[in-house]
């Protein structure tokens, strides 16, 4: 009794399938699938199923067409093997091609036309020449200013051989000015600012003026300070109010250069002060050095930020720098105003 199968027996390309024996049966008793593969027993054959019959896979070595000739309107095909020769008789047959003129007629695009003829004893050459055009290029001198228009070529269509049919024409209108945009690439920027009769937001990560840049009348950066026309400086805070700190130059008869110190910490204003410095030690530090940049000749006074008592300490003036020592630790932070003199 067989052992049945139920799944694909793969030998991965690599073992094989030896003294192996085909289905012993007859194509009448063989199951009708395709691809299936038996020994006919009645005709001693190999033979195979393509979906409609069994089909004999027995070798046919000796007949075969090996040649074919035209005699008149016979076309004979001759064979190997014992076989006789096939005769077919083409009289009956309409004729498939034939001599015949192609005629090429000019027209628009095209030089004058020709004609040749098919199978001719030579090979010919078909040459299509596109014919010269009129064409004129032009230029727009169209100039429009604000509000004027203009027209564009907004569409170009070609069909399937890429000639242009159609060109769509639009008017543009160019939109009146609204004072805001500047062409810093003018010729002319001085004019194109005097125009302006409203607000200019300028946005970029830079600007760079490579001269001078002079302002009459005021102007403000992000609300937090503002130039005047008083030749001030203006520091109006974190908030537009009529709380302000005013740098204000007084009358002067040569240059005047402010050097402020590089430290950190905060400086609390309480009044106009000129050439000053204000630092805050932490506490539980038994003193500090503190870079003012305001030279020797300063006021030192240091008062505790908790109980506001004036504190005393010992105080070396060093240039630039402050060097203060604690004869005890403080408890609270140490609050500490440099007044230059003179």
């Amino acid at each position: 009794m067989a052992i049945p199968f139920l799944q694909h027996l793969d030998l991965k390309s690599s073992a094989e399938l030896r003294n192996a024996l085909l289905h012993k049966t007859t194509s009448g008793a063989a199951s009708d699938v395709e691809a299936g593969i038996i020994f006919d027993t009645g005709s001693s054959t190999v033979k195979y199923y393509n979906g409609s019959a069994w089909i004999s896979l027995t070798a046919n070595t000796d007949n075969y067409v090996d040649g074919a000739s035209l005699s008149g309107t016979d076309l004979i095909l001759t064979r190997t093997g014992s076989l006789s020769d096939l005769t077919i008789d083409l009289s009956s047959l309409d004729e498939l091609v034939n001599d015949a003129t192609i005629t090429i007629t000019a027209g628009t695009g095209l030089v004058t036309g020709g004609n040749f003829t098919t199978n001719q004893g030579t090979n010919e050459t078909i040459t299509i020449d596109h014919a010269d055009v009129t064409r004129t290029d032009t230029t727009s001198t169209d100039a429009p200013a604000y509000g004027g228009t203009f027209d564009a070529v907004t569409g170009v269509t070609t069909n399937a051989q890429g000639h242009v049919t159609a060109i769509d024409v639009s008017t543009v209108t160019i939109p009146a000015s609204d004072n805001t945009d500047i062409n810093v690439n003018t010729t002319n920027l001085k004019a194109r600012l005097a125009e302006l009769t409203g607000d200019v937001t300028i946005t970029g990560d830079t600007i760079i003026i490579p001269g001078d840049l002079q302002v009459t009348g005021t102007t403000t950066t992000n609300n937090v300070e503002t130039v005047s026309t008083s030749n001030g400086v203006i520091f109006e805070g974190n908030a537009a109010d009529d709380n302000e700190v005013t740098l204000l130059a007084q009358t002067v008869t040569a240059d005047r250069t402010i050097v402020l110190p590089d430290a950190s910490g905060t400086v609390a204003l309480t009044g106009d002060i000129q050439g000053g410095y204000a630092t805050t030690i932490s506490d539980s530090v038994s003193g500090a050095t503190l870079d003012h940049g305001l030279g020797e000749d300063v006021i030192v006074q240091l008062f505790d930020t908790i109980t506001k008592e004036t504190v005393y300490a010992d105080v070396v003036r060093n240039g630039d720098n402050l060097d203060i020592t604690f004869a005890s630790t403080p408890t609270n932070d140490i609050r500490v105003l440099v007044q230059k003199i003179g």
